[in-house]
């Protein structure tokens, strides 16, 4: 084609029709003159004997061609297909076309001549002479006119089968459908193309087996998934899907946009059709793959196209029988599909993994839901793996010793969990050391009773091998110094006896004796893991107490095994040889002063000779040993013992230093005269002067001391006998109970004496022998008290009780006596009444009477005093 100025010029064709396509694009109908070398084609005739009719027999398939009227440039060309073209003219071709509008839905639609015309072609015979019609498959090239297949039965098909075919065709033939249609006739031929859309595009891709670019297409564009479908492509038992093309208007036909993109009204496409498409394109792709043993490339696409489809089953047992787990386990659906894959696709790829390639049995197993698979099968298969040989914990294995056992522990532990069996997943964890997912799980289940038979390993959780080997002490206890307070409180609880804790370390020999100390100590001092490092000073209250009540607890723990905890704290913890030595008595004393004797601890040997009386050669030990004079005197005046202060000045008498020591310390625990007459003559003591002046000062203080103390004590013993005098002096308030009609007896309250002073001071007190005062009666008028007594009754210490009136007739100053008569009537005046009207004023007086007359005390024991 050539462009002059505002000319068109096809210099290579022969334009058979021409018609426009959209207001700026020509259909053209091209009928070729030049070949693809653009060489001009060679004309040849053939005379016939039937009036010298003509044929070609040169000729090319003529071409659809689309150009741009504006840019002058061809958008699209579309070779034709025709029957018999070598023998066809130009002339012999034309082009037509028909926009059909679409349908209304509301109502019944007659048959247009399309229509009709349509329904005749049916019958491909009856149109065309010959039988030899076949269908026109659209260009390669092409992207906008897709050309519509004619009829072509064959002789090799069926009557029923063309019957079936021709009414399926019927139904959903493009031509029935609205739009613009695009005729081009030759005497052998009926081409009908259309307008491309996307369900073109995707039937092309599915015949050329490019299915991935037919998947992607469907997954970015479902409407393009319409029934333009062909039945051969159609799953096994699918029914056609629904017709799903959008309806243009004739506006929208022409408009002028010859791309493939959907216009702004998306048609309504159903998912469910949509979906299926996708799975039966993404299979096809899939077994594309497969058959050329793409199988990484398939492993992506399975994971990818099956989705939840029950295909997974038939590909991973596919993938699976090529020895292809790599490529399709990391596909395999993690979450549960529906219907739901056999437990055993999981199984199978797992029990694989855990032969063949530990880390990717890890990440699958951290990946996949343990519901999806029978956790026990795999669990069995796992252990059956490491009892094996060819897994031990100090197998090489990538130049990584024991990462394979390892890595088969902690998928072990998992699978434990998941099968709700914690206890089993603790012992993987303490095994693997993991001391972070073993201090959880134990403190999620509360799990540490169930590690009392692997107690070594339990302490081992953050200590490696290298630390058992060099680490110091601090280290170690660093280390496992949560694990240690742990057991202290399982200890305190009762559920890991201490006992336990003990034989097990026992049995892993040496090298488990700093644990052993440091779990004796904690359990000694009451370090759990609430109460450890606590300042006593702090505590108060229940606090203190608590916190004193478990260190009670602990110390009675500890003396289960006395004699192995003095030689661990003789090994490790001095001080705290001492503290348990004294506190405790469980240890047998012949062992520990062996110990103590093997360490040259004379302290610790020093009290424990003490404690077995063995004070003499104690005494020496401090003496020949310690040479400490201090404590040899501590000792002494602890054991007091004459003999032993004795022996302390004989084995001094020689030392310049103990005697000096003994003259400035000793105070008055011995004679100081006995010891400076022991002295040698002619020893030369230093400080000796000082020494005796210190000695004679503390005796004097001591003596001053004593008076001061001895004064203080007569003074107190004084005024103590004066404030009884003065209480046994005192009247007290009583009460008359009487209990029969022949017996009434008088008990005394004391208000202001101690009562134990009267008691101590009762029987210094003279007492009056006088048979007619019996319990109960006036000491002076005899007369038994009732029980509703009327007049007040007084009773002193010595027992003596007396009538008011009585009393106050002893009395030897007239005045008292008569305003006491006085009052007394006026009390009885005032009962007779209510015997409540008594005034503020006459009670006071009342008592003024009352004191006077018993200040003096008993009236009887004083007579008896005076005599």
């Amino acid at each position: 084609m050539a462009i002059n100025k505002d000319r068109l010029l096809f210099d290579d064709c022969i334009i058979s029709g021409l018609s426009l396509y959209t207001p700026s694009l020509l259909l053209v109908l091209a009928y070729r003159t030049r070949d693809e070398n653009d060489e001009p084609i060679a004309v040849t005739t053939e005379t016939t004997l039937r009036r010298g009719v003509h044929h070609r027999q040169t000729g090319l398939q003529p071409e659809i061609r689309l150009v741009n009227a504006i840019s002058k440039e061809e958008v699209d060309v579309d070779t034709l297909t025709m029957s018999r073209y070598e023998s066809l003219a130009a002339a012999d071709y034309h082009l037509n076309t028909l926009y059909v509008p679409a349908a209304d839905m509301t109502g019944s639609v007659q048959k247009g001549a399309l229509d009709t015309l349509w329904d005749a072609s049916l019958s491909a015979t009856r149109i065309f002479s010959s039988a030899a019609s076949i269908r026109s498959a659209s260009g390669a090239s092409g992207e906008h006119i897709v050309s519509s297949p004619t009829l072509a039965p064959t002789g090799s098909v069926s009557k029923s089968s063309v019957t079936g075919h021709l009414r399926s065709l019927e139904t959903h033939h493009p031509a029935t459908t609205p739009g613009l249609k695009i005729f081009i006739q030759s005497p052998y031929d009926c081409v009908l193309a259309l307008k491309r859309d996307l369900s073109d595009h995707l039937s092309w891709l599915l015949e050329r087996e490019r299915y991935e670019e037919a998947w992607h297409l469907v997954s970015d564009h479902p409407e393009a998934v319409t029934s333009t479908r062909e039945p051969s492509i159609l799953s096994e038992g699918e029914t056609p899907p629904t017709p799903s093309k959008h309806q243009e208007t004739l506006a929208e036909f022409f408009a002028d946009s010859p791309s493939l993109e959907p216009t702004t009204s998306v048609p309504r496409v159903d998912h469910s059709i949509v979906e299926k498409e996708k799975r039966r394109v993404g299979e096809l792709w899939l077994r594309q793959l497969v058959a050329s043993h793409s199988w990484a490339k398939a492993g992506e696409v399975a994971g990818m196209v099956l989705g939840t489809s029950s295909r997974w089953e038939h590909w991973v047992w596919t993938f699976a029988q090529a020895g292809r787990f790599d490529e399709i386990a990391p596909h395999i659906p993690t979450t549960h599909v529906q219907p739901p894959l056999p437990s055993l696709v999981y199984e199978v790829v797992l029990g694989h993994y855990i032969m063949r390639d530990r880390l990717r049995l890890k990440d699958l197993l951290e990946r996949w839901d343990p519901s999806l698979f029978d956790v026990r099968s795999v669990t069995r298969a796992i252990e059956n793996k490491l009892n094996s040989t060819d897994t031990s914990e100090d197998g090489t294995d990538d130049d990584e010793p024991g990462k394979d056992w390892r890595i088969l522990q902690e998928s072990l532990a998992k699978l434990y969990i998941a099968d709700e069996r914690p206890k089993e997943a603790l012992r993987c964890y303490i095994r693997l050391q993991n001391a972070d997912a073993a201090m959880a799980l134990i403190k999620e289940y509360r799990l540490l009773p169930a590690v009392a038979d692997d107690i070594p390993g339990f302490l081992l959780l953050r200590v490696t091998r290298e630390q058992m080997e060099s680490a110091s002490l601090q280290e170690l206890e660093e280390a496992c110094l949560v694990c240690v307070r742990m057991l202290v409180d399982e200890a305190h609880r009762g559920s890991i006896p201490p006992m336990a804790v003990v034989k097990q370390l026992q049995a892993k020999g040496d090298a488990f004796q700093p644990f052993l100390f440091l779990y004796a100590r904690a359990l000694w001092k009451a370090q759990g893991t609430e109460d450890a490092e606590i300042d006593k000073q702090e505590l108060v209250g229940k606090a203190y107490r608590k916190q004193q009540r478990l260190e009670q607890e602990g110390h009675v723990l500890v003396e289960e095994f006395g004699d192995l905890a003095v030689d661990l704290f003789a090994e490790y913890d001095r001080p705290l040889l001492m503290e348990f030595l004294r506190a405790s008595r469980s240890y047998v004393f012949e062992k520990a002063a062996a110990i103590c004797e093997t360490r040259h601890y004379y302290p610790e040997l020093v009290y424990l000779l003490s404690q077995t009386g063995e004070t003499k050669r104690a005494l020496t030990l401090i003496v020949t040993r310690l040479s400490d004079v201090t404590l040899a005197i501590n000792f002494a005046k602890e054991q007091d013992d004459p003999d032993l202060w004795n022996d302390l000045l004989e084995y001094s008498m020689d030392k310049p230093k103990f005697i000096r020591g003994l003259l400035e310390e000793v105070g008055t625990a011995i004679n100081p005269i006995t010891l400076i007459k022991r002295i040698p003559e002619g020893l030369e003591i230093e400080g000796l002067r000082d020494g005796v002046l210190r000695m004679v000062r503390e005796y004097e203080l001591q003596n001053s001391i004593s008076e001061g103390v001895a004064r203080v004590l007569r003074s107190e013993v004084a005024s103590g006998m004066d404030r009884l005098r003065t209480g046994r002096a005192k009247a007290v308030h009583f009460e008359v109970k009487q209990e029969n009609t022949k017996r009434v007896e008088v008990s005394i309250e004391t208000s202001q004496v101690e009562a134990n002073a009267i008691n101590d001071e009762k029987a210094m007190e003279p007492t009056i022998e006088n048979a007619e005062i019996g319990p109960g009666h006036c000491a002076e008028c005899k007369k038994v008290f009732v029980e509703d007594e009327k007049e007040t009754l007084i009773g002193f210490v010595c027992g003596h009780v007396f009538h008011l009136s009585c009393l106050l007739s002893k009395i030897d100053d007239p005045n008292t006596a008569a305003a006491a008569q006085h009052l007394q009537a006026q009390f009885a005046a005032d009962a007779a009444d209510d015997g409540y009207s008594r005034s503020v004023g006459a009670k006071v007086s009342h008592a003024h009477i009352i004191r006077n007359a018993v200040r003096g005390g008993c009236v009887l024991c004083k007579l008896v005093d005076d005599r």
